[in-house]
């Protein structure tokens, strides 16, 4: 078909699948790039007749070629459905059809529309088009017109095709054949909103337009972002709330394919709000995009996000920001089109994840060209469900938001997230590129982390380290006019007091250390004094443990029965490792395999974590190796997912963790956590002794030794002791 004189094949026309569960996410592959000897499976549990129809969405595949590439295989694919022959001959037709490229492009450039630009011949030459043709004839020789029958689109700002099929030996050939070529090829993964939490409260706004913590109920900024066009990849918007009247541009449905991007779900509207909202937000004078990518409830595909993504590269107006408070597995294709919209001049924020785990797991938010963001709360601490890690950029406000909402022109909510955090940088970047006109993104992110809060966040845990300690601010300078005879002088700061930071506040426990500086002269002229952000620094400490009561008993009973002194050994399957055998016994003495005399005590907190290390060679759990994990407070070992209370069970039994007892433990009622730490170097024995129980039960002994190298490596093996009854006796059944 023609469309405004460009030869053109019907536009992407994506449908967006349901998640089942939110386990079938975390049984993805962190790497699902194709690898010439194999093809990783990115959806699980699917149907038989999904898996058998080459137009699901769990069979779709995305190509990313590498620059030029994707429009010479789009005319490669013009040609042959032009001829409209079955099993066309391409190696036999290649003289023709390049002929037929060359009349085609100078028909383009002498009629086509001059707005949309040079043709893809006028950025290669000869010499690399024919080494393609050459190339795809190879392929074709073996697969014939496979390539052009299976596609479903093209996305020429990211040099992306999107194929479907159930046939996956063509992509293993592709990879061999069309190396110069083609860059990579992924299998479509799941993707969903980042889980959000109901609390109540108004706070974020307040936070970001002062270094302190003022609390004064105002919001001051130097600019409303007119000028500016944000666009919200996620759920859609409220096209008819108050808060967006006269500032909503064009954007798009990639749900039900039409221009008309409106949200029912609630949380695309609720980071508009955040972002640009009359009220809500952080520039009210900038233009909102909306770019519906995810469902009513929630969920999609990477297909359908990177659909997105390239229609906000072909479309967008500048300066533009990109707002993506969602995300999945780590996925390739998707941190490439993150980087394609930036070369496109979009600067692109990205949530970091409600996991409480380390955002470079994560996609978009690993992608190096993503600003990607944390949440932190109203008293300056990171969230407790925030992502962290070296892919963090800065934290910004994201519990207990209140924003925009659906359902009326009026309509609020107030909900957490990283997904909250994400929007208060996106409309200031607004703020920013409001002020300033177009830029390129890196000046938008330097000029944010140079206006940043540095060291106001109290960052505990494994956030503590790799994390920036930088708070969103958007406190940009004006610009300035240098003054006859005035020099332009930065300011001159004192050093730190004290030097190495104040006593811990805490005698035990958890405390917090601070030191600061002044200004000692200030900036003349049109110097700079961003070191005025950073005039104090707060960092976690803890001198040692608090005290807790120790585990007494009195006698034994074995009439009781509820648990044996039982110890289960899992171990790995030689020929499937993510299935597990397992051999139990009784133990004629009773006491625990390790003695904890040597060992180390862990103090926790309720719903409280620490990380823990598996050394160099990592720990393989369900085929995955980690080189660390969570061990939480309420008694597992968690390699993915949260410690904190899982508001569904879905996402609870997602989580890939090791379980002490199967019921949440409660340390700070009583009873000792231990680790034996680095006393043995193939494997790490963690004991929970006389732990209460959040029910009938008060408590409960158990130890896991977890092996990582050595002949046992990947074997999990756990000892039951004893129960403490609710009249205090403790009890076991007879072996």
């Amino acid at each position: 078909m023609k469309v405004d004189g460009t030869v053109s094949r019907l536009a992407i026309t994506l449908s967006l699948m349901l998640l089942a569960s939110l386990a079938a996410a975390e049984n993805m592959a962190n790497d699902n790039t194709l690898d010439p000897k194999s093809l990783l499976q990115s959806f699980q549990n699917v149907s038989l007749e999904e898996s058998c129809n080459p137009n699901a969405e769990t069979n779709q595949y995305i190509i990313q070629f590498k620059p030029n590439a994707m429009g010479m295989m789009e005319s490669m694919c013009q040609y042959q459905w032009e001829q409209g022959v079955v099993n066309f001959d391409f190696a036999t037709a290649k003289p023709m059809v390049l002929a037929a490229i060359k009349k085609m492009n100078d028909t383009l450039n002498e009629f086509g529309d001059p707005s949309a630009g040079p043709t893809f011949l006028s950025k290669t030459t000869l010499e690399e088009l024919e080494k393609f043709m050459d190339e795809y004839a190879s392929f074709c020789l073996q697969f014939q017109n496979f390539m052009c029958d299976q596609a479903r689109s093209f996305m020429g700002a990211l040099d992306f095709m999107t194929v479907s099929t159930t046939y996956t030996e063509p992509f293993e050939v592709m990879m061999e054949v069309m190396g110069d070529f083609v860059e990579l090829i992924e299998k479509n993964q799941p993707v969903q909103l980042m889980k959000t939490v109901e609390l109540p409260g108004l706070w974020g706004l307040d936070r970001i337009d002062s270094l302190e913590d003022t609390d004064n109920g105002d919001y001051t900024a130097p600019g409303d972002g007119t000028g500016a066009h944000v666009y919200i990849i996620d759920t859609g918007i409220n096209s008819g709330h108050v808060e967006f009247a006269g500032r909503i541009g064009n954007g798009f449905d990639f749900v039900d394919n039409d221009p008309d991007p409106e949200d029912c779900n609630g949380h695309g509207t609720h980071c508009a709000g955040t972002a640009l909202g009359t009220t809500y937000g952080v520039a009210p004078g900038a233009t909102l995009h909306g770019v519906r990518v995810l469902s009513c409830t929630g969920s999609g595909s990477s297909v359908g996000v990177i659909a997105g993504m390239n229609w906000v590269a072909t479309n967008q107006i500048q300066p533009a920001v990109a707002s993506m408070s969602l995300g999945g597995g780590f996925y390739t294709a998707s941190n490439n089109a993150v980087g394609r919209m930036y070369d496109a001049g979009v600067v692109v924020t990205t949530a970091a994840g409600n996991s409480n785990d380390d955002a470079c797991n994560h996609s978009p938010a690993s992608a190096p060209r993503s600003y990607t963001v944390g949440s932190m709360t109203n008293s300056d601490r990171r969230s407790s469900f925030s992502g962290y890690g070296t892919c963090v950029n800065i934290f910004a406000p994201g519990s207990s938001i209140k924003s925009a909402w659906i359902h009326s022109s009026t309509a609020s909510n107030t909900i957490s997230g990283t997904s909250m955090a994400t929007p208060h940088v996106a409309g200031a970047m607004a703020v920013y590129l409001g002020m300033y006109g177009i830029k390129p993104p890196a000046d938008t992110i330097a000029m944010l982390d140079n206006v940043a809060a540095y060291n106001k966040i109290v960052l505990d845990g494994p956030s503590a380290t790799g994390s920036p300690n930088k708070l969103l601010q958007v406190t940009f300078p004006l610009a300035c006019t240098t003054q006859p005879g005035t020099p332009d002088v930065n300011c001159e700061m004192s050093s730190w007091n004290p030097v190495n930071f104040s006593t811990c506040s805490t005698a035990c426990g958890p405390g917090t250390q601070f030191r600061n500086r002044t200004i000692i002269s200030f900036a003349t002229g049109c110097g700079t004094c961003f070191e005025a952000n950073a005039l104090s620094e707060t960092r976690a400490c803890q001198v040692e443990s608090c005290a807790q009561p120790e585990p007494t008993f009195v006698g034994t009973s074995s009439a009781a029965g509820f648990l044996r002194y039982k110890t289960v050994t899992y171990t790995p399957s030689s020929a499937s490792p993510t299935e597990y055998s397992m051999t139990s016994t009784c133990a004629a003495i009773e006491s625990l395999p390790y003695a904890t005399d040597a060992h180390t005590r862990i103090t926790l907190g309720d719903e409280a974590s620490t990380l823990i290390a598996f050394g160099a060679s990592g720990f393989t759990f369900f085929n995955v190796s980690s080189r660390t994990a969570n061990l939480c407070s309420n008694g597992y070992i968690y390699f993915s997912g949260a410690c904190e209370y899982q508001f569904s069970a879905a996402s609870h039994f997602a989580s890939k963790r090791i379980s002490f007892a199967g019921v949440d433990l409660n340390p700070p009622q009583g009873g000792v956590i231990t680790s034996s730490g680095d006393l043995f170097s193939d494997r790490i024995v963690f004991t929970f002794a006389a732990v209460p129980i959040y029910n009938a039960i008060p408590s409960i002994t158990s130890q896991v030794e977890i092996i990582y190298s050595g002949s046992e490596a990947g074997v999990i093996r756990m000892t039951w002791m004893y129960m403490v009854s609710t009249n205090g006796i403790m009890v076991r059944s007879p072996d």
